[in-house]
């Protein structure tokens, strides 16, 4: 079995030197494909909310947003990148700097918690891990909380652990457990999940009279004030940011939402190599177990090795047991489980450093196989991060620059991302375009409906994109093809074909734009197919079309059934033969 800090004369030995000089590689190597993520890919949808709220800040000091809204979700990373850009000016780049920074930071301590807890070559290949992990590489790229979130979660956890081993050695780490927890509630509050997790690790290791000790008491405080806090800062404004979203789209509840949380974090775990990660992560857990019952040794009495894989397997598991149960399917998505990816690498390099000191002694062998594995993580991983500069994303950025370079005094600009409208004109647009599953993104000010962030009107129908080009103001619409596709009722689409004409394209962004509301085409061809048209997964159902004419546009528009869902975009022509 593995020893705690196997390599002998800490500081001195060549060995560990050798993996501290390959650990400093690493946190270069990730630090390089992040900051190529920041000027390669373009901006994610959500990060023009960040980007916007860091004006905010810059302005008045608070997110508070022009709904009301006070923009709570990553409100530290929204702090830090209000900072970066009042130091380097006012642009995405800079803006995602800060996340750059906490990424890198987050190998180092990765790499020092292996080291600590486990021994220096478990640090080394988590490290590795990490650096080249594709989720961690986007999430260290964007202008939001993922990467802060991730750093001070591990903090957290590792100041947690070592207390958890030694309640009573004074106050500095509850000290530590309590600053980092609040520094990653205030970054994202589903770090509230593992606030019972911290208690129980206290109380497994340590019995039920470890609550009786005043730094045990301190830490379960802090950690309900920094809750509190955290909670009352959701109702600063006018409208509770907690409620309008908890109504709508709801964080935490009985939901037993298993199928839904398995296909949302499952292939995190399960796709291409990573099962081959989790399978060691499970036998480093094993090993551990067999240990604790075989054995039957309190987990305090437990070799450190395997202590420290208890301890971190459990806040894993806690987290499973949490998106299994309470937590709501609409947070059901890999981002919401980054923060407890470092768990796992950690888990998996220390089943694969059970396994080469399993099979010898031998220094030579160890040193040539964990070397071996740093050199097959790097393979195999290496096109993975490279395909994390790959990403599917939309250029709302374009295309808005597009319409502030064309608009004339009086213009409106309508589009479903109203937070990009906001941060690339400056001011918010005049309205939010959905006419679908808009109500979570919603809030009623002055008896209206308004986007949630930005308060833009809500255009929610047929009836109000009509009545919004019915003005004499030239009326703009800003949407990629995906949006377009399923944000909008078929009316709603009948409707923007009608009345908008395309002015310009980036990419699948479409700029649309209106003068004045035009008659609508008289509709004089109607058919449905008996029985249904069968193209793959589509069925055509029905038709109407406009009588052909020369000179006139000849529209036509087909409705469609389909079995499923579709996972490519499908293009349709018309070729019409005989008139």
């Amino acid at each position: 079995m593995p020893q705690q800090h196997d390599d002998k004369r800490r500081g001195t030995d060549w060995w560990e030197r050798g993996i501290i000089l390959i650990a400093i590689l690493f946190v270069g190597v990730g630090a390089w494909w992040r900051l190529l993520y920041i000027q390669q890919v373009g901006l994610h949808v959500d990060e023009y909310v960040s980007l916007y709220a860091a004006t905010r800040i810059l302005d008045g000091g608070l997110p508070i947003l022009p709904s009301g809204m006070f923009y709570g979700r990553g409100l530290l990373t929204s702090y830090l990148a209000a900072g970066a850009m009042a130091l380097g000016g006012i642009n995405a780049v800079i803006g995602r700097l800060p996340s750059v920074v906490m990424g890198a930071l987050g190998i180092v301590v990765i790499f020092a918690m292996g080291r600590s807890e486990w021994n220096e070559r478990v640090g080394l290949l988590a490290a590795v891990a990490l650096a080249l992990l594709a989720e961690a590489i986007d999430a260290a790229g964007r202008v939001r909380f993922y990467a802060q979130f991730m750093l001070w979660t591990m903090l957290t956890l590792w100041a947690a652990y070592r207390m958890t081993r030694r309640p009573e050695a004074g106050w500095r780490l509850p000290w530590l457990v309590v600053t980092f927890f609040t520094l990653a509630l205030f970054t994202q509050e589903e770090m509230i999940l593992l606030y019972p997790v911290i208690i129980v690790g206290l109380l497994l290791w340590n019995g039920i009279g470890v609550l009786a000790q005043a730094p045990v008491q301190f830490v379960i405080a802090g950690g309900a004030v920094a809750m509190l806090a955290r909670f009352a800062l959701e109702r600063v404004g006018p409208i509770d940011a907690f409620d309008a979203i908890q109504t709508t789209k709801a964080y935490v509840g009985l939901f037993f939402a298993w199928q839904s949380a398995w296909d949302g974090f499952g292939p995190l775990f399960t796709d291409d190599l990573r099962p081959v990660w989790s399978i060691l992560a499970v036998f480093a857990v094993a090993v551990a177990l067999f240990v604790l019952l075989w054995r039957r040794r309190r987990l305090a009495a437990l070799a450190p090795y395997h202590q420290a894989t208890l301890y971190f397997a459990l806040f894993f598991a806690a987290m499973w047991l949490a998106v299994l149960t309470v937590v709501g399917e609409s947070w059901h998505e890999p981002r919401f489980m980054l923060f407890v990816e470092p768990n796992w690498l950690l888990l998996g390099a220390a089943g694969l450093v059970l396994i080469i000191d399993l099979v010898s002694e031998s220094r030579i062998w160890r040193v040539a196989a964990t070397s071996g594995a740093v050199g097959v993580l790097v393979w195999l991983m290496w096109p993975m991060a490279g395909d994390a500069l790959k990403p599917l994303t939309v250029d709302y950025t374009a295309a808005l620059e597009y319409v502030a370079q064309h608009r004339v005094p009086g213009d409106r600009v309508a589009t479903p991302q109203p937070p990009a409208c906001a941060w690339v004109m400056g001011t918010p647009c005049s309205y939010y375009a959905r006419g679908l599953d808009y109500e979570p993104y919603v809030v009623r000010k002055n008896g209206h409906l308004v986007d949630r962030w930005t308060g833009a009107l809500l255009l929610s129908s047929a009836s109000d994109l009509r009545a919004a080009i019915r003005s004499e103001r030239r009326i703009w619409l800003v949407v990629d093809r995906d949006r377009l596709a399923n944000r909008y009722d078929a009316a709603s689409l009948e409707t923007i074909f009608e009345q908008f004409d395309v002015a310009h394209e980036v990419g699948s962004t479409l700029v649309f734009v209106a003068d004045s509301l035009k008659p609508s085409p008289a509709y004089t061809v109607a058919q449905t197919a008996e029985p249904p048209l069968v193209l793959g997964p589509l069925h055509l159902v029905s038709w109407h079309a406009t009588a052909p004419a020369a000179g006139e546009p000849f529209r036509l528009v087909l409705n469609w059934a389909q079995d499923g869902s579709l996972r490519d975009q499908i293009s349709t022509s018309v070729q019409l033969v005989a008139a």
